[in-house]
């Protein structure tokens, strides 16, 4: 009996290091939503000491974080894990204004009873905000490519007579030849060049 005792303190002392000692946010809710743990993760994540979230739910801590009590209702029904996106502010300072966490949920039972969920999570702003990024500029070089192909469909390139610069000019015959290149303009005192 004590080797199994000793076992299951060894077994507890580990796996309250794992939970405690990492970077992932861990949360264990009742039936009702309420907090009954966080790790110091999540603590951090929050910007609210751990005790302070226990007896309540996410509403109430940080009104301004979007979650779907409805999937963690699903998983507290059907029993099956569920994943989601949480996104919004906190109290703690971080670098992103918008700040995202992934969040997977799973039901906690003990002798066939629902006691709660557990839930763990990771930021992901970082990775989000380089996408955003990412996409903003994709969206900023369409549009610059739409531009340019929309403004290069009416020109032609007239190729350079053997002794002049290089020259272009519209393939519109309304398209005044002054307007073609090349065109002079003063280099340094007294002298032209094409361009």
């Amino acid at each position: 009996m004590d080797a199994l005792g000793s076992d299951a303190a060894r077994e507890d002392r580990m796996l309250r290091q794992i939970v405690e000692g990492t970077n992932a946010g861990v949360a264990v809710l009742d039936t009702r939503l309420r907090y009954l743990y966080v790790n110091p993760s999540m603590a951090r994540w929050t910007g609210i000491p751990a005790e302070d979230h226990i007896g309540r739910t996410l509403a109430e801590l940080l009104p301004h974080v979007h979650r779907s009590e409805d999937v963690l209702r699903q998983v507290l029904h059907d029993g099956q894990p569920r994943e989601q996106i949480l996104s919004g502010s906190t109290l703690a300072s971080s670098a992103f204004e918008d700040r995202s966490w992934h969040s997977t949920y799973h039901r906690w039972e003990e002798d066939g009873r629902v006691l709660g969920l557990i839930g763990v999570g990771l930021e992901i702003s970082a990775p989000r905000h380089y996408l955003r990024t990412l996409e903003t500029a994709h969206r900023r070089l369409t549009l610059v490519d739409a531009a340019g192909r929309g403004s290069a469909a009416p020109w032609t390139w007239t190729p350079p007579a053997p002794s002049s610069p290089t020259s272009w000019c519209p393939a519109s015959p309304t398209w005044p030849p002054s307007r073609c290149w090349p065109r002079t303009r003063r280099v340094g005192p007294g002298r032209r060049r094409g361009y």
